[in-house]
């Protein structure tokens, strides 16, 4: 689109070191048939008129601070499912005496971060005692040191362990935040780098799962640099060598960050001046070689390791207590729910803005750089089929559509600051929209779990502020009578006709007695929840902190059981 002179950029502000420019590029370029067409070079990038100076980059580092601050206050919720299965591997490679975990269900790199989590034990043994092998006289002593094996294996399980473990998971999640500023800068300029990386940083899915000891963040944090170095290797023509690497770790954190290697592979086919055969052979050398670097127990316990795996396939395959979906389309709705109604914000109606700025940024990114635009839609798609196949749904594992979904949506605000006499403001207001209550529900989520207000109170509190009627389980009306003095009038024992809403702490049904009790995967299926705000409840209802549950007797539709509930 053309713009009046008054609304370009000034001459300087197109030299302010940002890889995009204003005016699309009209030069003639050779496409794959070898025919001649008009388009936008490959290299070439496509930021829109909207900018910023590159000094502004220096903004993302706020945000960074934001997300990693408000997350470290956030570490201390207590019990993550995953968690002793993390110990267990630690306490197994003390016990063999090798820096392999014994179990590859995930690769090994939750394992090896682990592992960095206990250096500070490790740091204590005195290895300057250990003598080198030198010539000795028969019968002299061979000195050396002797390694605590169980004292290291005790603190491996103890508080001050898991809140070190969580910080560094918390903090190289957090880098997905750089990477991703850097990406958007590369194909977009430095307002939509920083779209991007503010859209991430403040999106309350990442938040509150970078803080658990689990792959899906750190995930999202090596595609967010594998993008990057990708994105940066096609425009400028530098070596794809960093990128497949990093693809390794990427494969090392997650199986299913396998899908990344398809764009590496196109990437490599279509470059100009290099010749596939000989390029994409050095990339999976490259790749593997990471992947084997980190999991090395591919190679030194195949069997072992192939069992792992398979059975992570069967278990996607045949389900998993109450996150057992039925395949095909109704998990593929699932997905699309999640997707536009949660994962770009904790509040519906803005999470619909952001999928809405996904879709009009492809569209922008389809018609300017089709090629790319397939290139990286891809991904998300073959994610979409390759989940949508599993008798499984666990909502973090849609979190590797977030680094695409960032810079989808700035595209599609940007694309709005061409409509406005100042193209900055429409993306700006845009992104606070998101950003403004994105934060301030980290916030809130953090202030909550280093609150540990009992959430009867609050429950009390709300009781006697309405008047509709509540149906208890027998649990809770104890409980609340036991904490007002008297059960109030509205509130009722059990499940009765003229029940509004009913209420009931999921801790009392899930995991202590029959986790299948609880159906997950519930959007919308609540009307309040009192207690830390540490999780999105609705999608993981057997999580573990104590909270109370009110909604619509509707609910009892998705749990097994759920009689037992008001008995």
């Amino acid at each position: 689109m053309n713009l009046p002179d008054s609304h370009k950029p000034a001459a300087e502000a197109l030299q302010d070191g940002d890889p995009s420019s204003d005016v699309p590029l009209q030069a003639s370029v050779i496409d794959e048939t070898g025919q001649e067409g008009k388009g936008v070079a490959d290299d070439a990038p496509i930021g829109p008129p909207a900018r910023l100076n590159k000094h502004w980059g220096w903004l993302v580092l706020v945000i960074l601070g934001w997300f990693t601050w408000t997350g470290s206050r956030g570490l201390d919720f207590g019990r993550y499912w995953d968690d002793p299965l993390h110990q267990q591997n630690l306490q197994h490679a003390l016990d063999q005496g090798r820096l392999l975990p014994g179990w590859y269900n995930y690769p090994s790199m939750t394992f090896l971060l682990s592992v960095g989590a206990l250096a500070p034990e490790l740091a204590e043994i005195p290895w300057g005692d250990m003598k080198i092998r030198h010539e000795r006289r028969v019968g002299q002593e061979i000195q050396g040191i002797t390694i605590p094996t169980q004292d290291l294996k005790d603190r491996v399980g103890s508080p001050r362990f898991i809140q070190r473990q969580r910080k560094i998971f918390l903090w190289l999640a957090s880098l997905a935040l750089l990477w991703i500023f850097l990406a958007g800068r590369e194909v977009l300029n430095t307002l939509g780098g920083l779209w991007a990386a503010t859209a991430l940083g403040t999106s309350w899915e990442f938040a509150y799962h970078a803080r658990w000891v689990a792959p899906d963040p750190i995930l999202v944090q090596f595609a967010s640099l594998y993008l990057w170095l990708l994105l940066r290797a096609r425009r400028t023509g530098g070596s794809l060598v960093p990128a497949a690497m990093v693809l390794g770790a990427v494969i090392s954190t997650k199986y299913t960050g396998g899908i990344l290697l398809l764009p590496l592979l196109v990437s490599a086919w279509n470059r100009r001046g290099t010749r596939p055969k000989d390029e994409i052979p050095v990339l999976l050398l490259a790749m593997t070689a990471t992947f084997i670097a980190i999991t090395p127990g591919c190679l030194v316990e195949p069997q072992l390791f192939l069992r792992d795996v398979l059975w992570e396939i069967q278990h996607y395959g045949l389900g998993a207590y109450g996150y057992t979906v039925a395949p095909g389309l109704s998990h593929m709705g699932l997905i699309m729910n999640y997707l536009g109604r949660t994962l770009g914000s904790a509040y519906a109606p803005l999470a619909a803005l952001f999928s809405l700025l996904v879709f009009l940024g492809m569209v922008v990114w389809a018609r300017r750089k089709p090629n790319e635009m397939v290139l990286l839609a891809a991904v998300p798609c073959l994610l979409t089929l390759v989940f949508s196949s599993q008798r499984v749904f666990f909502a973090r594992n849609m979190l590797l559509f977030l680094p695409f979904g960032v810079l989808f949506a700035a595209q599609g605000a940007l694309w709005f600051g061409r409509w406005a006499r100042y193209p900055m403001v429409l993306p700006l207001c845009l992104v606070a929209a998101l950003a403004i209550p994105g934060a301030l529900r980290q916030e809130a989520s953090a202030r909550s779990i280093e609150d540990r207000r009992p959430p009867i109170e609050a429950f009390a509190d709300w009781i006697n502020s309405q008047e509709e009627q509540v149906g208890l389980t027998p649990e809770l009306a104890g409980e609340l009578e036991a904490y007002l003095g008297e059960l109030p009038d509205h509130c009722l024992t059990g499940l009765t006709s003229p029940t509004e809403l009913i209420a009931f702490r999921p801790a009392q049904v899930a995991r202590n007695q029959n986790v299948e009790l609880l159906g997950s995967n519930l959007p919308g299926s609540t009307q309040h929840i009192f207690g830390p705000l540490d999780v999105n409840w609705e999608w993981y209802t057997t999580f573990h902190p104590s909270r109370i549950v009110v909604a619509r007797p509707e609910i009892l539709t998705q749990f097994t059981n759920w009689e037992a509930f008001f008995k």
